[in-house]
Formats: structure tokens, sequence, C-alpha cells
């Protein structure tokens, strides 16, 4: 029997192709091909790739090509690079933004430094044209029952502080209140430490003159309360004068409720006097 022998390809990638008389099995059977009935329009259109019975590549699938001038392997490769930029500008933002976030945190602390520190010099500065030279006593928190109220600070023109002095009493508050709340909590505090009973009519005056001097305070207002020896009292709110009360027993009884010896406010009493 004679045995044809096929064109082979000028393809470098696969190895020497098998004779369709010699193809491998497929399926547990052997491709069968005589090569005297094979017709020559078949074998010159399938070359020396051998098919089975089928009609089948016989021969195992090569591997893709890697060579990246392949549309399919340009495309994929094409696709993969704005996915890999498209992460690196992600990190990018995500490191732009901690940094952000960072700057944005320091200048806020800094501004609230910068905010409560100058409170000294503020309440010296807002009070010094009526107490020349004026130097801080003391100063301290007030909690009720464990609730933060308001932080006080004293300053007078001579240490110890006296009556016979100027004086300012500075109260940073950290609640909301309404001036009628402040009113009525400090009558009563006056009416307590006083050392005798003051009359409803002269209570229901320095009502009047109390809600006259006060306003509305949020966390971060302040009043303050300058003595004024043989005047009275003088009233700032956040740096603008309120009222002027021209009373020296209203002036010793409003002071009273820190200074006293009875007050209730004991401890912020010898931080204010410089003891504490």
């Amino acid at each position: 029997m004679r045995r044809c022998e096929p064109r082979v390809r000028a393809d470098l990638s696969y190895p020497p192709p098998l004779s369709p008389c010699k193809a491998p099995f497929h399926n547990g059977r052997r491709s069968i091909w005589n090569c005297r009935k094979v017709k020559p329009t078949l074998r010159r259109r399938m070359g020396a790739e051998p098919i089975n019975r089928n009609g089948r590549d016989a021969r195992p699938s090569p591997l893709p090509n890697p060579d990246t001038s392949q549309p399919g392997i340009a495309a994929q490769r094409s696709a993969v690079q704005p996915n890999a930029a498209l992460r690196s500008a992600t990190r990018q933002g995500a490191a732009r933004s901690l940094v952000a976030r960072t700057i944005t945190l320091v200048l806020g602390v800094a501004a609230s430094l910068y905010a409560l520190a100058p409170l000294p010099a503020l309440a010296a500065q807002d009070c010094h044209t009526e107490i020349p030279s004026a130097q801080l006593s003391g100063s301290g928190p007030y909690r009720f029952l464990g609730l933060h109220l308001y932080d006080a600070q004293l300053w007078s023109t001579r240490l110890p502080v006296s009556y016979d002095n100027g004086f300012a009493l500075q109260l940073t508050y950290s609640l909301s209140a309404t001036r009628e709340r402040l009113a009525s909590l400090g009558l009563d505090e006056m009416k307590r430490v006083a050392p005798a009973p003051v009359p409803d009519a002269q209570i229901e005056r320095w009502r009047a003159e109390m809600l006259r001097a006060f306003v509305d305070v949020q966390p971060g207002d302040w009043l303050c309360g300058v003595f004024l020896p043989g005047t009275g009292v003088r009233f700032f709110a956040n740096g603008t004068p309120t009222a002027t009360i021209a009373d020296l027993d209203f002036a010793r009884a409003f002071f009273n409720i820190w200074l006293d010896p009875a007050t209730r406010a004991k401890t912020l009493r010898a931080q204010l006097l410089g003891g504490g």
C-alpha cells in the first residue's frame, strides 16, 4: 500500500504534523484514513492537519500566542492599564484626602486653642477701662452635681481681693441659659448668703436691674461684672457694656455669691482668691 505524505505548512509554532494515515486516537478509537480514498480536494484543504471521523481537528489545541500584536491580547492589556491607572489615582486621592483631613484637624485645634488662650487677656482688656493695672487673682470651673456650668476668673487692681479696691469677675458659660434663669438663680443665692433678710420689694428691684444687665447665653459666651468702689457694679456681655447699677448693697450681695464664706462654691472661692 502506497503511503501518501501530506504537505506540511510553514508553521513553526507547531511540531511536525502527523500524517493523516497516522492520526492519534480520538474518543477511544483510531481515526481511520485511507490515503487512496481521501479525495485530493479534501487533502489539499486539510493539508497536514489530521481530522477524525467527525471532521474535527484531531490534534490538541495549541496554547494562545502571547504575542501582544494580536488584537485580542492588545485589547485585554489596554483594558487592564486603565484599571491600574484608576487604582493608582484612587490611592493617590485617598492619600490626599487623609492629608487634607489631618491639616483641617490641626488647624481646627489651633484655632480652638487660639480662641481659648486669649480669654484672660480679653477679660483684662474689657474690664481694664474700669480696673487699672488688673491682675489675675485666680480662676477655676464650677460644677453642680458633676455638670460643668461655667469657668470663673477674678481680676483685681490689688491682691488680695477686697471691697476697698476695684475687681472684675468673669463667667464663661458651658451651657445655654436665659437671662431670666440667670437672674432667678442669682437672686436665690443672694438671699441665702445675705446676713439679714432682704425685703421683697428690694428683691423685685434687683430682679429688674439684673434682667437689664444680663443676656441670654450660649456655650462660650461670658458675662463680666466690675465692682466700682463707692458706686456699684458695671456689667459686660461678651465685651459689650450692658448696664451700670449704682447700688453698693446690690453689688456686695451679687459678688458675695462667690466671695462670701457661706457660698455654695467653696472650692471655686478658694481658687478665685488664690488659695487653691
